[in-house]
């Protein structure tokens, strides 16, 4: 059937097509060659609004592919997809990566491992392909050798430019391609992202010195050796951009590698293991699409035109004092070309005499995170920085409030005064306790003056109806979070909604651990109908219940929201779940709404929640 349409697709279709290749999906779900080039010609969404695009075609089997021999030559961008079973939630894969042996054992008695072992067997077929303009490779597997990797790297890697290996889990016990290899295999290769985060092999070959033209690397593994790290930087002298992750300490300095690099512009170091799912993921509200100064993944990209220094640091999870010592000295030589500052702390490591000499003057982003830190740590990295960097477009301080800190951490009231003078301020993430009249000052001054801010986070047990009001009159809002820690005030009503009715512009919309049960009223979901531009809506709620009649009446709105996360953390594992119709409830949404997720889930067990992470 496929192939009755191939001598007019080339004829129709622009040359930069991306085709996709899904391994596993069954054949009823394939795409019918007549309603792609319907969709197409049309410009639509066929059915994935996150996968679809113009210029890009999908197919969901080898076999099919194959079919489109006189469109492969055409192609610049493919993608493979081998997962497993898609009944085998994929949360259950990661976890057997961090070491959950019962999840292992339950995959190995679902026969999963027999099943992975077949996917090379069907990817083979990709060799019989001819792909002469392929320009980047996303290679997605759950089990899956590098054996076809392999393979279609020395048929077609000549002009590839972007290579990007994600094998979340890894069945087979061979090694992961060597790094080395893979660089002289693609003399064009200008990005390299390798993420195998169960495996430690980076270099096998450490005889070629052949420099090359790589860019931008990026490699998660479960340790790093620092002798094949060096190699490897010796081997990229033109690197802009590296990434190095894993979960165990690296042990070499952050400054050794600037050194090694001279032309350095984005460097980004972190430790995996003490990142913890409910606090290290990315914000859970934010989704909105024109958020792009908060999308790592756009901020993250090389510039067509290079810097001449380090632009953007990011530590995550420091946890060892020389690394964040280095922090401070990388700050001091490199303050005129730096605009971004990202320092994630997993426990107190500064010492007295670590403080910040010279100031970045051009800094436009900065965020301190930390899961167990000091006031002095907020007095001496925060404090300069916040009081002298008047270009920040985006500043984020937030603690990991499942820690019950004897030294729990305040907001000054200087932080928020020095606020008032951040006059390009656009994205503003609280996440740490502070007298919450402070942030009023904050908010009236941002008013008055102009503060063009966009997004803002507020968490913690302090919102008053004050506090409202003045969010209320910052126009120019888009989105908004507001999070309470445990205690949250008796009077979250009605007041709240209709004063929040009044941001013209406010597209996402996020509330989370509200545990009075507000929700369990249908007007506050006809308050939530009645906003003029809301796109997104996330709700997460605690020790009490949605209203059905609600849900349902807000995904009858005109024009729909565009994304609906409604959890309800009420349940306990131990405990059989009755889900009181917000199931059916969600279930009607979805006929109405393009994303739904949600449920009713357990608040203690990351397993349960991870899925539906917002």
């Amino acid at each position: 059937m496929l192939t009755t349409a191939n001598g007019s697709f080339a004829a129709i279709f622009p040359h930069e097509i991306s085709g996709y290749i899904f391994s596993l999906v069954s054949q009823k779900d394939r795409i019918q060659c007549m309603h792609v080039c319907k969709v197409w010609r049309q410009g639509a969404i066929y059915w994935c609004d996150q996968a679809w695009r113009t210029t890009q075609l999908r197919l969901f089997d080898i076999d099919s592919m194959i079919d489109w021999l006189d469109v492969s030559p055409i192609i610049h961008d493919l993608h493979i997809d081998s997962k497993l079973d898609p009944s085998f939630d994929a949360a259950d894969i990661q976890e057997a990566v961090h070491g959950d042996t019962d999840i292992e054992d339950s995959m190995r008695d679902q026969q999963h491992i027999p099943a992975a072992q077949k996917i090379p067997t069907h990817l083979s077929k990709l060799l019989s392909i001819p792909f002469d303009q392929l320009e980047s490779i996303r290679y997605d597997t759950n089990g899956v050798n590098a054996e076809i990797l392999q393979c279609l790297i020395q048929l077609a890697g000549s002009k590839v430019r972007t290579l990007n290996i994600q094998a979340i889990y890894q069945f087979l016990s061979k090694k992961p391609l060597c790094v080395a290899w893979i660089i002289d295999q693609c003399p064009q290769l200008e990005t390299l992202i390798d993420s195998e985060s169960v495996c430690e092999f980076i270099v096998k070959d450490k005889t070629s010195l052949i420099p090359c033209r790589l860019e931008n690397l990026d490699l998660e593994r479960q340790r790093f050796d620092s002798k094949e790290i060096m190699f490897l930087l010796r081997k990229c002298p033109c690197l802009r951009r590296l990434r190095l992750s894993c979960w165990f300490t690296i042990s070499m300095s952050p400054l050794i590698m600037l050194e090694k690099c001279p032309r350095l512009e984005i460097l980004v170091w972190g430790h995996l293991r003490y990142g913890s799912p409910s606090f290290y993921r990315p914000e859970w509200w934010r989704h909105c699409q024109f958020m792009n100064a908060l999308d790592d993944e756009q901020q993250l990209l090389l510039p067509s035109t290079p810097s001449t220094g380090l632009r953007q640091l990011v530590m995550d999870n420091v946890n060892d004092t020389d690394h964040y010592a280095c922090i401070n000295t990388i700050i001091n030589r490199h303050h005129a070309t730096l605009t971004r500052i990202s320092v994630t702390l997993y426990m107190d490591v500064m010492r007295s005499r670590d403080r910040i000499n010279t100031i970045p003057v051009n800094l436009e982003r900065l965020d301190f995170h930390f899961h167990q830190g000091s006031q002095e740590e907020v007095e001496l990295f925060v404090r300069p920085l916040v009081e002298h960097c008047h270009h920040l477009k985006s500043l984020s301080i937030r603690t990991d409030f499942r820690y019950a800190d004897p030294n729990e951490i305040v907001l000054p009231r200087w932080f928020f005064v020095a606020m008032t003078s951040l006059h390009a301020l656009q994205h503003l993430a609280i996440e740490v306790d502070n007298d919450v009249n402070d942030m009023v000052h904050f908010l009236e001054a941002a008013a008055v003056c102009s503060i063009p801010l966009a997004s803002l986070y507020y968490h913690g047990n302090w919102m008053t109806l004050p506090c409202i009001d003045a969010i209320s009159k910052i126009n120019t809002l888009r989105s908004l979070a507001l999070s309470t820690h445990e205690q949250t005030l008796d009077t979250f009503d009605m007041h709240i909604l209709t004063g929040l009715q009044q941001l013209p512009l406010l597209e996402s919309l996020a509330f989370k651990h509200h545990e009075n049960g507000f929700f369990k009223s249908p007007e506050a979901f006809d308050c939530l109908y009645q906003f003029p531009c809301l796109k997104q809506l996330f709700i997460s709620i605690q020790d009490g219940l949605f209203s059905v009649q609600g849900i349902r009446h807000l995904a009858d709105r005109q024009p729909h929201l565009e994304k609906m996360v409604l959890l309800d953390l009420t349940g306990d594992c131990s405990e059989e779940l009755e889900s009181y119709g917000l199931e059916e409830a969600l279930d009607y949404a979805r006929e109405k709404i393009a994303i739904v997720q949600g449920g009713r889930v357990c608040p203690e067990c990351d397993h349960h929640t991870r899925k539906y992470d917002m």
